[in-house]
């Protein structure tokens, strides 16, 4: 008797263990893994998140409920037994997003800011001094091209400036259809501020800086235009610092037989904090490219990567500058994590899509239960929320047409690029320090065009 009470009390036992274990068992996500697949200092997780809701897969497999029970207790967040932790690194996030200067009132003053008066007059230097020297040149041929050139100044550069930023407002195949006097396409405008030949002259003699007029080596042809854009990140350093999360991407542009990188850091809002131009021979590795444009900012912001610039090595780069990230891997990489580098490593499957690998170093793994009832890794969510290749391209597409002289000189490609910029910046910059704030970015886009070219003006002066 007392032998079959003994066998009773230790199979009871043995249940309670059983149960305690099957309760202590984390929630997963149907082919989730849980296992430590190295013993390194890395947390190397490959989750399989389903879209899908049944409860059984299609070949008749168990169910998430009974893969639950069944399933080893291995918390995500602690090291298996002989597997070493890399302790997260913390960073403190030190200054907030704020606007530095007083806010604009307007938005040509918002415009200007990054089109100051000494930039201009910099330009109208040396564009002027260009046309000279090929005047003074023994080429006939460009003592005719320029035969009834006249000095540029500073207010006829803006109205330059206004009408080649209006030829992304109304579409044209070409851009000499712009002063065409057919009556379905007769736009007043164009001909009433600037002939077509001047127009054209400046397109092809406009330089940026002194330095491209004077230099005869052609190592790099964009040493004139990087004025331009080393005012701008000077500019929206001197108004404007961020919030935490941050984004890189890349937006290429192609002229004939050659590519130029436009490297993009932004904010969450969309706003562009600094880019550089590259030519497609550029010699410079992509992490040197990122790191350059987040000098300044190694103070506990998260950035978010596309991946073109994806790799371990940048990750570990990053945090050596107290910065997080979280990027998108190529399949080649899928498999390579640094030691001691505390990068965590996700794998992100549904029925419609390949598998998606992405790699974090801020983000541990949590998992946020959406309106819908389905578990979602933040890191995924976030990513998906903050990364603004899209947006970008989209906010910088308003170009002019590409079945012209415009689309085979590559400064003029980038010069309307940065007008994009421009007009992108500011809009949402008065946007975001002005609550009562409400025009659209077309109606912004116009009411700066009305400050170029002040219409009633110049009607009242031909008239």
């Amino acid at each position: 008797m007392q032998s079959t009470e003994m066998k009773l009390d230790v199979q009871k036992g043995i249940e309670r263990k059983s149960k305690n274990i099957i309760n202590q068992a984390p929630k997963r996500k149907r082919g989730e893994s849980s296992d430590e697949e190295t013993p390194s200092t890395d947390s190397d997780d490959e989750s399989n998140l389903d879209s899908s809701s049944d409860d059984s897969t299609d070949d008749g497999s168990t169910s998430d409920d009974e893969r639950r029970t069944h399933a080893p207790h291995v918390n995500p967040l602690q090291p298996s037994k002989g597997v070493k932790q890399a302790i997260p690194m913390i960073f403190e996030l030190k200054t907030q997003q704020n606007i530095l200067v007083p806010p604009p009132q307007t938005p040509y003053e918002a415009f200007r800011w990054f089109l100051p008066d000494d930039l201009l007059d910099t330009i109208v230097r040396a564009t002027n001094d260009f046309v000279a020297r090929l005047l003074n040149a023994t080429n006939d041929l460009d003592k005719k091209q320029f035969s009834s050139w006249k000095d540029l100044t500073r207010n006829e550069l803006l109205i330059f400036l206004g009408l080649l930023l209006h030829t992304g407002t109304i579409k044209m195949d070409n851009l000499s259809d712009y002063w065409k006097k057919n009556n379905l396409v007769n736009l007043k405008v164009f001909p009433m501020f600037m002939s077509q030949e001047r127009f054209f002259d400046l397109l092809k003699s406009l330089k940026f800086g002194l330095e491209e007029t004077t230099s005869s080596s052609h190592d790099d042809s964009l040493a004139g235009f990087r004025s331009i854009v080393h005012n701008f990140n000077k500019t929206m350093k001197k108004i404007y610092y961020p919030g935490k999360q941050l984004t890189v991407a890349n937006l290429r542009t192609k002229t004939g037989t050659r590519s130029v990188d436009s490297i993009v850091l932004a904010d969450s809002n969309g706003i562009i904090l600094r880019y550089q131009v590259h030519i497609d021979n550029d010699e410079v590795s992509k992490d040197q490219h990122i790191l350059d444009l987040l000098e300044g900012f190694d103070q506990g912001h998260i950035l978010y990567v596309e991946k073109y610039f994806s790799s371990h090595k940048l990750a570990a780069e990053l945090l050596n500058h107290k910065t997080y990230c979280t990027l998108q891997l190529n399949r080649s990489d899928k498999d390579k994590l640094l030691p001691g580098t505390s990068q965590i490593k996700i794998r992100f499957k549904n029925r419609s899509i390949k598998s998606k690998y992405y790699l974090t170093t801020e983000h541990g793994r949590e998992i946020l239960i959406t309106s819908e009832c389905k578990e979602k890794f933040m890191t995924i969510m976030n990513y998906n929320n903050f990364m603004m290749t899209e947006k970008l391209k989209n906010a910088l597409s308003d170009l002019p047409c590409t079945n012209s002289g415009a689309s085979g000189n590559l400064h003029q490609i980038l010069l309307i690029q940065a007008l994009q910029i421009y007009l992108n910046n500011a809009y949402l910059l008065l946007k975001l320090y002005n609550k009562n704030y409400h025009m659209s970015s077309f109606a912004f886009r116009v009411s700066v065009l009305k400050c170029l070219l002040p219409v009633t003006e110049m009607a009242s002066t031909n008239a």
